[in-house]
């Protein structure tokens, strides 16, 4: 499911993030690293200069990498789009804001590009810390209990699959809407639902898969927080840390709503750990 890694600059920074999760997902997989970039005329010979120098910092001399600096002949989210379809099996990792609560970043390149296409979209927000991402680190897989979030699954499984990463599916229980469980089965009764999303997963990946159900009433508060979890010790490496978050847009339904746009950004904005993104197949495409 996962070929080349397609990663957008800007010249800026923030862009270049990216890169410093793209590389070692890029030497995990054996994948190739395509790095575009897009200006008008007068600025493209300052845009080439600024990718040369990004990509000369990586360091990443065992890796094969295509760099494409010209003016676009499109807007580019369909730029992209176009440079996504190009191979089969690509995976756009770019930088983003998570801006907004109304819509998933709203008005940017990433939302479009999530707007427009099924595929997979691996986005890393401000607050990512990219010496912390490890491609066959530990992901966790947030659902809501809609076929919107759902969606994600077999991604994620993909995901797992190819980069031996433990999996851990999350749901978030909104404590108002839990009160019926109060018994002495109110664990099973609140874990029933990932449970079983989990057990599925297990004929896939031949492994165990984890599960928890969180509490609160900020779906996007309770994810992130739960990513985060104990820190470990000054200088002391800590591998059983959360790499990845995965995630579907735009379901609207569910135990808290953990799919809306509106959650997708908040997670984004505050996320230490990249989120795969994914917009489910059978919602129209605008």
């Amino acid at each position: 499911m996962f070929g080349d890694i397609l990663v957008p600059l800007d010249g800026s920074a923030l862009a270049e993030r990216a890169l410093q999760i793209a590389v070692p997902l890029c030497r995990h997989l054996g994948s190739q690293l395509r790095v575009v970039s897009y200006a008008n005329l007068a600025d493209l010979s300052q845009l080439n200069h600024d990718v040369v120098l990004a990509v000369e910092r990586l360091e990443a001399e065992d890796i094969d990498i295509d760099v494409t600096v010209e003016v676009p002949g499109k807007d580019i989210p369909e730029e992209l789009l176009e440079q996504l379809y190009a191979k089969p099996g690509t995976l756009l990792c770019m930088s983003t804001h998570g801006r907004g609560r109304s819509a998933l970043l709203a008005g940017s390149v990433a939302n479009e590009i999530l707007r427009k296409t099924t595929s997979p979209v691996l986005l890393v927000g401000p607050e990512c810390e990219a010496d912390r991402f490890r491609s066959e680190g530990p992901i966790v897989i947030a659902v809501d209990g809609s076929d919107h979030s759902e969606t994600i699954i077999p991604v994620a499984t993909a995901w797992a699959i190819v980069n031996h990463s433990p999996a851990t599916v999350v749901t978030v229980l909104d404590p108002a809407s839990t009160r019926v469980a109060e018994s002495s089965n109110s664990d099973l009764y609140e874990t029933s639902y990932v449970r079983s999303l989990a057990d599925n997963m297990v004929r896939d990946l031949d492994r165990n898969v984890n599960f928890d159900a969180l509490h609160g009433s900020h779906p996007a508060q309770s994810i992130v927080q739960y990513v985060q979890g104990p820190t470990a010790a000054i200088g002391e490496p800590d591998d059983g840390r959360i790499s990845l978050i995965a995630m579907a847009t735009h379901g609207v339904t569910g135990l808290a709503r953990v799919t809306t746009g509106s959650v997708m950004a908040e997670v984004l904005r505050s996320s230490p750990v990249p989120v795969l993104a994914l917009r489910p197949p059978h919602l129209p495409i605008h």
